[in-house]
This record gives structure tokens, sequence and C-alpha cells, in this order.
């Protein structure tokens, strides 16, 4: 499942991000790396993105980057 569809609320482990190197590097210091944890606090006006809480605070995902992270509930 991807994290855009991950229900509100509910804690997720990250699998797998589908991206350039360079994002995913960032997506790592935000804290979204594969094998840590999320949960999907908010959804942005229209389906443009999301808020998301991490171990490293929170972070603010477009939708089409919230599609590139595979996720299962824990």
């Amino acid at each position: 499942m991807k994290l855009s569809d991950a229900a509100r609320g509910r804690r997720v482990k990250i699998l797998k991000i589908t991206a350039e190197p360079a994002l995913i590097a960032r997506l790592s210091g935000l804290g979204l790396e594969r094998g840590g944890y999320a949960v999907a606090v908010r959804d942005a006006p229209f389906r443009a993105g999301g808020l998301v809480m991490t171990a490293a605070g929170y972070a603010v995902l477009r939708e089409n980057l919230a599609r590139a992270i595979e996720v299962t509930y824990e």
C-alpha cells in the first residue's frame, strides 16, 4: 500500500521509497527512511498532499511523493 492510502492516525512501517537517491537522502533527514515508522496525520485540501509525523518530527508531503513511499500497517 502507498503512504497516500494509509488510514489517518494509524502507524505504518516504511518498506520502500521509489525516488532518486538525492530525494531519498533528503527524506531520510526528515525521518522517512526504509524500516522507519510514520503516522499520516491529516490530508491537505484537494488531495494535494498531507502531514506526516515521524520520529524526527513532522513533514508535509505532496501527493505524488506520498505515492512513491510503500508502507504496511505494523
